[in-house]
């Protein structure tokens, strides 16, 4: 594989922010990246995913799977010295696989990790470093409330969430010049929750409960999910901890 290059190098007189957004091709963090785009015209955006499906000015795609090692490595991140805001979202994750423990395949497992755990420690690391000296920095991980409630058939997302959620909380302790947020979005409409709902329900015994937030239209869509998290972001002072529920914020 050879080496992918974010390099920001976007100039204007105003305070641009500069905002790198994984698994940006679908789901949540699509449209997080669209409505960033839509917020503001001094937003810039580079996305990481395996495709691209978003084309705008403003947006940079590098394609790059983060489950593959090699490709994490790969990923370095430059940006130029003069002075911007930046914030990276850690989105890319996956579900799978669902099974109960003594079940889970060890390369799934460890692909799962990789995505999960792996990637978004990597990125912050490269992201701390790239804007050291930038006066505005900010992470948020996406995160789920399985990182802190143990479900049937979920034991590597539930490790997996509940390890970002102490990550998370680490970073803000090492760097406390940086906004860190690990947060759970709630139950949003995303391919994952499709991918939940096609799980046999001996691998998920909670499966019926699923299904159930489906038909009964209790999915809340990943624009509206988006929108939410702006405009929390827009209003920092009313997150009073890391780890945090969109829930919890009319």
């Amino acid at each position: 594989m050879g080496s992918h290059l974010i390099l920001f190098t976007f100039t204007t007189n105003k305070i641009v922010m500069h905002i790198i957004i994984t698994g940006a091709s679908s789901g949540l963090g699509k449209a997080l990246t669209e409505a960033f785009l839509e917020k503001n015209k001094d937003n810039h955006i580079i996305g990481i995913s395996r495709s691209k499906t978003i084309t705008h000015p403003r947006y940079h795609h590098i394609t790059a799977d983060l489950s593959d090692i090699d490709e994490i490595k790969n990923l370095h991140i430059s940006i130029p010295d003069s002075e911007k805001k930046c914030l990276l979202i850690n989105n890319a994750g996956q579900i799978d696989p669902i099974d109960f423990t003594q079940s889970l395949n060890v390369h799934a497992l460890a692909k799962h990790y990789h995505l999960n755990v792996l990637a978004v420690h990597a990125m912050c690391s490269k992201f701390l470093t790239a804007t050291e000296n930038k006066a505005h920095r900010h992470i948020i991980n996406i995160s789920s409330g399985a990182g802190k409630y143990p479900v049937k058939g979920w034991g590597a997302y539930c490790a997996g969430k509940a390890a970002v959620d102490m990550l998370s909380r680490v970073m803000a302790e090492e760097y406390t010049d940086v906004g860190v947020w690990s947060l759970a979005p709630g139950i949003v409409d995303t391919p994952m929750q499709s991918t939940i709902r096609h799980t046999p329900e001996e691998a998920f015994p909670d499966l019926p409960r699923f299904i159930n937030y489906h038909q009964n239209g209790e999915l809340v869509s990943a624009e509206q999910t988006a929108l939410k998290i702006i405009a929390l972001f827009d209003h920092p002072e009313k997150v009073k901890d890391v780890v945090i529920s969109l829930r919890d914020f009319a």
